[in-house]
């Protein structure tokens, strides 16, 4: 009686297949049918298959290949992001769905922030913004900014803010999730010594 590996994989493979089924009843202490077999292989084929597929249905959501990489790409958002940081239309890019603002009022989201953004369009001109002391943390496909923005008003320092910005690498990209500011105790606005 033919089994139905045999016929599974042709006439030209026969003497293969008589093999494995040989084999097959060897491993397993008894007489083994071909079904049996063949049920065995398509467990292997699937497991296989699943191990071989299952990293491609994520590879958009892979970090670039080195850290260094990660950490200068989320260096040049956090600078594009200082450059948009008022014109919600440039952070709609950067900031992810489901964003979280973390501000003295409570979390607003990001449908909220950039809503807010433009019915309270920010003045004509500000003073000159700057980053310091900043430090990248990747973790995968998780990046940590911590740094300073600092503020000038021509020779005058403004302000200085503390910040932290979360980002999550999502199709093929960072993107913001999670940003909380606060007022470095080190401020001067009035020119005292800091």
């Amino acid at each position: 009686m033919e089994s139905a590996l045999t016929q599974a994989v042709g006439k030209g493979s026969q003497l293969v297949a008589a093999k494995v089924n040989k084999l097959a009843s060897r491993s397993c202490g008894q007489v083994c049918t071909g079904d049996l077999v063949m049920k065995r292989w398509g467990h292997i084929v699937a497991c296989g298959m699943f191990l071989f597929l299952r990293p491609m249905a994520h590879h958009d959501n892979r970090p670039p290949l080195s850290a260094q990489k990660s950490e200068q790409d989320l260096l040049e958002l956090e600078n594009h992001w200082l450059q948009v940081e008022d014109d919600p239309d440039g952070l709609q890019a950067i900031l992810a769905s489901d964003f979280l603002h973390v501000v003295p009022v409570g979390l607003i989201t990001k449908d909220e922030q950039l809503s807010f953004m433009r019915k309270h369009p920010a003045p004509g001109r500000k003073a000159e913004r700057h980053f310091e002391g900043m430090h990248v943390r990747v973790y995968g496909t998780v990046g940590i900014v911590n740094g300073m923005v600092v503020e000038t008003g021509g020779n005058t320092l403004v302000r200085r803010t503390l910040f932290t910005d979360v980002f999550a690498y999502r199709d093929g990209q960072w993107q913001a999730v999670n940003a909380q500011e606060l007022p470095s105790a080190r401020e001067s606005s009035s020119g005292a010594s800091e």
